[in-house]
């Protein structure tokens, strides 16, 4: 079996979801101008109102605002749907290049589209919450700025940061439901190919951004029917099963050659402008310094950011190879020294029985 194609597929699916999220922004953001002039107009008529007059005619732009943003809400969903589409076909085709013959009816497909949870959600669930968080957040900016005196122009501007709350949130959505797409895809074609099958595998990245959740997890070898964890478990998730077949080490998979996120974090906090926390920063932010970090490393070292290692590595073996820095910023101070001493091994420190990572107390009695 060709893991080397299905890892590329899982590749493309990335840099898909990535344009889906830009392309989501796009039109739902198309509004944005008529939006500001809306509010604009509206709250210029409410300074003249008396303040219960003035609360009514708030409710009244609250729907006039859901009504301007649901078009685009819309087409971002279609856009979503068409894309999502076009992976549960590529992925079908992909494992038939891998060498898994059974490939899904369109039928098969629909369904996946239609009903299939993704992280909790189907795609018309994840649509109807990203469209009522949106209105939300921007009614709030709106209602509350009034009644506490903001000029138009400070609410206006309020009323955009919520609005890139909306763009920063569609990414997440574009990642989990293509994500989601994929692995509900490959899990239909696992169960059509289960008698050609030794078992599922879950596959996470080998780099400092897996949580622990998911480094759990990687490397559990489960039957088709007995699949105890399907990606994505949480938004942004970016791990995948794979089929697996007993017959010794298959294919390779790339894993990270340094802690670039510990590396952009320390570059964040070295520029003295800095005012907000990692955290807070969006995701564009925090990625562009990620992959300055990966370039200014591969600069300095002339190799690569990321290595191929054996298909049949966890992320357990992955991280008792990782440098002293790296595991104790993954794990936290306490629960290094723990893993550190030899205390306590990774599998005992992260274990779905106690919500994945037990408390300090738990671990100290184990020792």
């Amino acid at each position: 079996m060709d893991l080397e194609k299905l890892f590329s597929h899982h590749t493309y699916l990335q840099g898909v979801a990535n344009q889906l999220g830009l392309d989501m922004h796009k039109v739902i953001s198309a509004s944005e101008s008529e939006l500001a002039k809306l509010i604009t107009d509206e709250l210029r008529l409410l300074v003249k109102k008396n303040r219960t007059t003035a609360l009514k005619k708030l409710k009244e732009l609250e729907k006039k605002i859901g009504e301007l943003r649901a078009s685009g809400f819309t087409e971002a969903m279609g856009i979503t749907y068409d894309i999502a589409k076009e992976i549960a076909v590529t992925a079908s085709i992909t494992f038939a290049e891998a060498g898994i013959k059974k490939k899904l009816s369109e039928t098969q497909i629909k369904n996946i589209l239609d009903y299939e949870p993704h992280d909790g959600q189907s795609i018309a669930q994840w649509f109807d919450g990203y469209r009522r968080a949106d209105l939300s957040r921007i009614v709030q900016s709106v209602q509350g700025g009034f009644i506490n005196g903001h000029t138009i122009e400070t609410i206006i501007k309020d009323v955009r940061h919520a609005t890139a709350t909306t763009r920063d949130r569609g990414r997440m959505i574009a990642r989990t439901v293509l994500n989601g797409t994929a692995n509900a895809t490959r899990m239909e074609v696992f169960e059509e190919n289960a008698d050609v099958l030794d078992g599922v595998k879950y596959i996470a990245t080998f780099d400092s951004r897996v949580c622990s959740v998911c480094g759990y997890y990687d490397g559990k070898i489960w039957k088709p029917s007995e699949v105890q964890a399907r990606p994505p478990l949480h938004p942004n998730c970016r791990c995948v099963l794979v089929p697996y077949i007993d017959v010794g080490e298959e294919g390779k998979r790339p894993a990270e050659n340094a802690d670039f996120e510990q590396m952009a974090k320390e570059a964040y906090s070295a520029n003295p402008n800095a005012r907000k926390s990692w955290d807070e920063l969006s995701y564009d932010t925090r990625k562009k310094y990620r992959y300055d970090a990966m370039k200014n490393w591969t600069d300095k070292t002339g190799r690569s950011a990321y290595r191929n290692v054996s298909a049949d590595q966890t992320f357990s073996d992955f991280f008792e190879k990782q440098p002293k820095s790296f595991q104790r910023s993954w794990l936290g101070p306490t629960r290094y020294d723990l893993f550190s001493s030899g205390k306590l091994t990774l599998d005992q420190i992260i274990t779905p029985d106690n919500g994945f990572t037990r408390t300090i107390d738990d671990l100290k009695k184990l020792k």
